[in-house]
């Protein structure tokens, strides 16, 4: 009896014994389903992290606390040139960077970062260099990663825009300096004009007006001039004044390009040019018509060419000057090269003062603003070349 009681307890065990190894087996493999979701779930999670890190289209690395660089992306082997091979735990990112004083101030943001994640800067530009010894302008931006001595610092690229902003800089200033400049040509042109008008058209009127008056007075006394003798000799008088005011009109704005265009004003102004300066011989080659030189370009090709000319005879000390206008394609091109002494074209645009370099920002400012290209040549003893060109589609 007391036999069977202890089998039937045997029973009741091995049955207790079976459920719980049962229960057991089903923990384990919710376990093991729980481990395997949990490794795809890291697995995903890494390849996100993997595609973020090689697309988020900036150089970015991953840096340990001995500022080796433990993980670069593909941007950054472009950016360093090298591969990453060559970079994954055998370059540090001290060995790129161009000047001691941007080291000395990263590595001390690097060290403050280690200790106060908001201790140092997460921005800054610096100068980087790559393996070709090639230093470009970066953008970084440096995070810590949390829970770790690691930190993520992506390099933006920004040689491009800083040498834009150098050239737009240097644009305004320029720009500022020919304001400065046209005022004050402006206010010495109105000098001029009204020392001319004083010193010519007054005095002239001034003449013609005693002419007048005497010629009154000697008819208001009963007196006769043989033949008008005395309106006679005002004649001339008038002349001359018609020849002042046409002069100066010339000087402002040439009739003759309004009334027979662009390449009779061109021809004019080389034949009065060279009366005045005779020992300058101007070689011109005209191809083009009329017709293909669009209105509003007449007047800054004009001004150009007067300006150009200008220049060479207050400076240059040439005997020869080429002067071409052609069209080729759509594109319409002014040319004035002389065999003159030629100048530093960077010491005069560093001057700035002189009036040659107000005559070629001036060139330049008209060329640009109707739409074309100014360039100009230069270096002492080799005579100077300017081109002017637009694309007249």
């Amino acid at each position: 009896m007391l036999a069977m009681k202890d089998k039937e307890k045997t029973k009741e065990q091995l049955i207790n014994e079976l459920v719980e190894l049962h229960e057991l087996v089903t923990e384990l493999r919710g376990s093991e389903t729980e481990r395997k979701r949990a490794q795809e779930a890291l697995r995903e999670s890494e390849d996100r992290y993997r595609t973020i890190f090689e697309t988020t289209g900036t150089a970015t690395i991953i840096i340990e606390e001995d500022t080796t660089i433990s993980l670069a992306n593909r941007e950054f082997e472009k950016l360093s040139a090298y591969s990453r091979e060559e970079l994954e735990g055998k370059k540090r990112w001290t060995d790129f960077v161009a000047h001691k004083d941007d080291l000395d101030r990263m590595k001390a943001y690097h060290t403050a970062r280690r200790v106060d994640p908001d201790a140092a800067p997460r921005n800054y530009e610096y100068q980087f260099m790559d393996r070709k010894g090639r230093v470009r302008d970066v953008f970084a931006t440096i995070a810590v990663i949390p829970g770790t001595k690691e930190s993520v610092g992506s390099f933006l690229d920004i040689t491009e825009r800083k040498q834009n902003e150098e050239a737009l800089k240097k644009s305004a200033e320029q720009l500022r300096f020919l304001s400065t400049q046209l005022m004050s040509a402006q206010e010495n042109e109105r000098k001029r004009i009204a020392q001319e008008l004083h010193d010519g058209i007054g005095q002239i009127l001034s003449a013609i007006k005693f002419g007048v008056e005497d010629a009154l007075h000697r008819m208001g006394e009963g007196v006769t001039v043989p033949g008008g003798k005395t309106l006679e000799a005002i004649i001339p008088v008038v002349q001359n004044g018609v020849e002042e005011v046409r002069r100066i009109c010339m000087d402002l704005r040439p009739s003759i390009l309004d009334d027979l265009g662009i390449l009779a004003t061109i021809s004019w102004f080389c034949r009065e040019f060279q009366t005045i300066y005779s020992g300058i011989r101007i070689e011109k080659q005209i191809d083009i018509h009329e017709d293909e030189v669009p209105d509003l370009l007449k007047i800054v090709i004009y001004r150009v060419m007067q300006e150009a000319l200008n220049n060479i005879a207050k400076h240059s000390e040439a005997g020869l000057v080429h002067l071409t206008l052609k069209k080729t394609g759509d594109t319409i091109e002014l040319a004035i090269k002389d065999n003159g002494r030629g100048f530093d074209l960077e010491d005069t645009s560093a001057r700035g003062t002189s009036r040659r370099g107000l005559g070629l920002a001036s060139m330049k400012e008209r060329t640009e603003y109707s739409g074309g290209i100014f360039s100009v040549k230069s270096l002492s003893g080799t005579g100077t070349s300017v081109r002017a060109s637009w694309l007249c589609a």
